[in-house]
């Protein structure tokens, strides 16, 4: 500390006296301009600075021989006024790169969830691409299955066991394939009927596709209703469900079948919903 006291007094000391000569200095030039006399102006010169060297030398003098050197006071231009200033600095220049540090960390996140949400997009469409040609393919396949085939499939998967049962379902597919009923207008062969929306359950579309195999049973029956061998049911006989529906008039219950109950029935509104024929 006090090594740092000395110092500053000496650069003190060092600047006044440099001061005083630039001074001087221009006095003396403006002085040979002025005035010829420049042997007399010298002197005068050259005591005034004999006078403020005395001067420093003594002031450098006390404080190295003072037990304890003179403190230095300061104001807001001195060292230390200057240290707050760089500390102030400093602690700006630390948040502004916290700040933007943190706007930069905002904007990696935001694209990196970007990323991932593009990401998760293209992996459920490629999914939803995948599962359609999937359907695509096996739809295609069955379409390639003669009808009388298909129709034993169909069968197979619906009916109980029971050969009053496969009749029944085996009716129903061809009910709707024939009938007028606005339900079932677009449907004109047995594949449409199988896929036709909300219409049967997708295990059975699902077991089919999966290769399910129709029992000699199963065949017979689709083969005797097609042929005319086995009368189908009356053309009104449109729905076969597991429970018995409001809406299903005529139904036909089988109660004898303990693994599978069905109902069969045709819509109360059969007459109104019917389509004029050409």
């Amino acid at each position: 500390m006090e090594a740092d006291e000395t110092w500053q007094n000496l650069k003190e000391v060092t600047k006044r006296r440099d001061d005083r000569k630039k001074i001087l200095q221009g006095v003396i030039v403006l002085a040979i301009c002025v005035t010829c006399k420049f042997d007399c102006y010298a002197a005068t010169v050259s005591e005034t600075l004999d006078v403020f060297e005395s001067s420093d030398s003594e002031i450098l003098e006390t404080n190295q021989t003072s037990d304890y050197l003179i403190p230095i006071k300061t104001d807001e231009n001195s060292e230390e006024g200057f240290k707050d200033i760089v500390e102030e600095s400093r602690k700006r220049e630390e948040e502004r790169i916290q700040k933007e540090t943190e706007i930069q960390r905002g904007r990696e996140k935001a694209r990196a969830e970007e990323r991932q949400e593009a990401r998760r997009q293209a992996i459920a469409y490629e999914e939803e691409i995948r599962k359609a040609k999937e359907k695509a393919k096996s739809e295609q396949f069955l379409y390639l299955l003669p009808e009388e085939e298909l129709l034993g499939k169909i069968i197979e998967a619906e009916a109980a066991k029971s050969p009053e049962d496969r009749r029944r379902t085996g009716s129903v597919v061809l009910n709707r394939v024939r009938t007028t009923f606005i339900d079932f207008r677009d449907v004109h062969t047995i594949h449409e009927v199988l896929y036709q929306d909300v219409q049967y359950h997708d295990d059975t579309k699902k077991a089919i596709e999966e290769g399910l195999e129709a029992s000699p049973e199963a065949k017979e029956v689709a083969h005797g209703l097609l042929t005319g061998n086995i009368p189908c049911l009356k053309e009104r006989i449109l729905f076969q469900s597991s429970t018995e529906k409001d809406w299903m008039a005529g139904h036909v219950k089988r109660s004898d079948l303990p693994d599978q109950e069905q109902f069969y029935g045709e819509p109360i509104h059969f007459k109104e919903g019917c389509l004029p024929l050409p």
